[in-house]
């Protein structure tokens, strides 16, 4: 039995503890409850607390990352799709030429096929004026500026990655370019009727002359053909010249006779050039022709010098100011560099001129004898297209779509360690609550009984007293 006193007997101390025990649990279950935290305050379990905070806080770092590659992926999905546009034009264009191969067409079917070629490469202009992710892509706007570049000396540059950004160097050999001669007679082929193949870097073609043809005939049935060898010819009084388009030692002409005699010197041989820069000479495979790659601890540039220069080129200096980065892993420290060159007209194109070459009044519009000429222009930009889709695809498809695979199979992990270590079972602490609260209301039934049993004890005392 308790005593009788003024002050809170020991039980009493017990139960109004066990009671404030059981509001703090209930209380505790009530905001894990609401909040949905198994610790949502660092009272519950300090150690804990910070570690799930940690956990949040790389979370938090990956879902704005997510938000970086979804960025990253749709510049890459549209810059895929413009390419592909692109290709489709330059095939058109090419397809229309090819109908004037042979030079068949008449006047007003290759006034048609011009009026094809021209819709083509306005339409190429038209992509180049792109917009993703409110800025343009495809025009050069995000490519990586070169500073100091003479154009007399450096035809094109174009930087992959960057650790050094000044360059310097020297050309002591320029690329050559492969040539043949055939010596006739007044003008004419005087060594008999002959069939030949006549095989360059960009495949081959048969060629039949017969005695006593024009050498100028011969050279344009040759020129007409160039798209297909990479040889060119020219005559200069009974000479007869072939010629490659390309430079370096891959750029050959071999001539297979299958029937009489067409014998030609050859007066010169295809080399690349010699070149070495920032103090490093360059390999031979990382040149060709007068395309020049320097890779060097994570620097990669690629640099075309102009035809026959030669010396000491001005330094350049580049920069990726202008490139777009995207943050596409859960270390911000780490960026990827997004950068393209232009597909304007005047830029795609190579040794034989560019697409802008094509329209109108043109050096190599009207089809007829220059068809070759600009077929050879437009499989050149389609060369050119192809390196930037290569480009484009292992940014959007390797780059990217591993990042996004990387963050998603992270981010489960976050949040399956985060279920585990906060993660409320809302049944189990329902449960709990409703138990609390259960067993609160029988202390305080409990404290309720005490109290009316020390009244009935106070009012028996009295009544014995003769209170």
């Amino acid at each position: 039995m308790s005593r009788i006193g003024a002050t809170i007997s020991g039980l009493d101390q017990y139960f109004l503890s066990h009671l404030q025990n059981l509001d703090e649990q209930a209380l505790q279950s009530a905001i894990r409850l609401a909040t949905g935290k198994q610790v949502p305050r660092p009272s519950y379990d300090p150690a804990a607390f910070v570690l799930i905070s940690s956990f949040e806080s790389q979370l938090n770092v990956v879902e704005s990352t997510k938000t970086q590659v979804d960025l990253a992926a749709n510049l890459g999905a549209e810059t895929q799709l413009v390419l592909d546009q692109t290709r489709s034009n330059l095939e058109s264009l090419r397809s229309a030429l090819l109908l004037d191969e042979d030079q068949s067409l008449t006047s007003e079917e290759r006034d048609a096929q011009q009026a094809v070629v021209d819709a083509a490469i306005l339409a190429i202009g038209d992509l180049s004026g792109t917009e993703i992710n409110g800025r343009r892509v495809v025009d050069g706007s995000v490519n990586y500026t070169f500073s100091g570049r003479d154009h007399t000396e450096i035809k094109g540059i174009q930087a992959f990655s960057l650790r050094e950004t000044s360059f310097s160097g020297t050309v002591s050999s320029a690329a050559t370019q492969s040539s043949k001669q055939y010596t006739g007679a007044g003008g004419t082929i005087n060594s008999g009727d002959a069939t030949f193949t006549l095989t360059g870097e960009r495949g081959a073609t048969a060629i039949s002359v017969t005695d006593g043809e024009a050498l100028t005939d011969v050279r344009d049935r040759i020129n007409a053909q160039s798209h297909n060898t990479g040889i060119t010819a020219s005559v200069s009084g009974s000479q007869l010249d072939l010629n490659t388009v390309d430079y370096g030692d891959d750029a050959t002409i071999e001539i297979d006779v299958a029937s009489g005699t067409f014998t030609a010197t050859t007066t010169a041989s295809g080399q690349d050039a010699v070149v070495e820069i920032n103090g490093k000479a360059i390999s031979s495979d990382q040149v060709d022709g007068n395309r020049v790659s320097y890779t060097n601890n994570g620097t990669h540039v690629s640099f075309e010098f102009q035809a026959g220069f030669t010396g000491t080129f001005n330094p350049v200096t580049v920069s990726d100011g202008r490139t777009q980065k995207f943050a596409l892993t859960a270390d911000l420290t780490k960026q990827t560099t997004f950068a393209i060159q232009g597909i304007q007209p005047e830029l795609l194109g190579g040794t034989s001129g560019t697409l802008a070459d094509l329209l109108s009044g043109g050096s190599l519009s009207g089809l007829g004898s220059s068809t070759s000429g600009a077929i050879r222009v437009v499989d050149e930009a389609l060369a050119k297209l192809t390196l930037l889709e290569g480009r484009v695809d292992a940014f959007a498809d390797v780059t990217v779509d591993s990042a996004a695979k990387l963050l998603e199979n992270f981010e489960g992990e976050l949040k399956d360690t985060l279920d585990a270590l906060s993660g409320v079972n809302e049944d189990e602490e329902s449960l709990k609550l409703a138990k609390n609260q259960t067993l609160a209301s029988s202390t305080l039934s409990a404290l309720a009984i005490i109290q009316q049993q020390r009244f009935n004890s106070l009012g028996l005392v009295q009544l014995l007293a003769g209170i």
